[in-house]
């Protein structure tokens, strides 16, 4: 059973109704997910990487 996006089902007569079955848009997940997969990369025991997400962040990579 496939619903709309929110703003689809905004638009309908019954959109405030079905607000909960619509489908959210995890924007920051993908972007941390991309982010993740950009420090992976030629990585060794003794480096640290710096990551721009919403919180500014540093690891340390042991």
């Amino acid at each position: 059973f496939d619903h709309g996006t929110l703003e689809d089902m905004m638009d309908k007569d019954n959109g405030v109704r079905n607000r909960r079955n619509a489908k959210r848009h995890d924007l920051i997940k993908e972007k941390i997910n991309k982010e993740a997969m950009l420090i992976t990369n030629g990585i060794n025991d003794n480096d640290s990487a710096i990551v721009n997400t919403l919180f500014s962040s540093t690891f340390n990579i042991s």
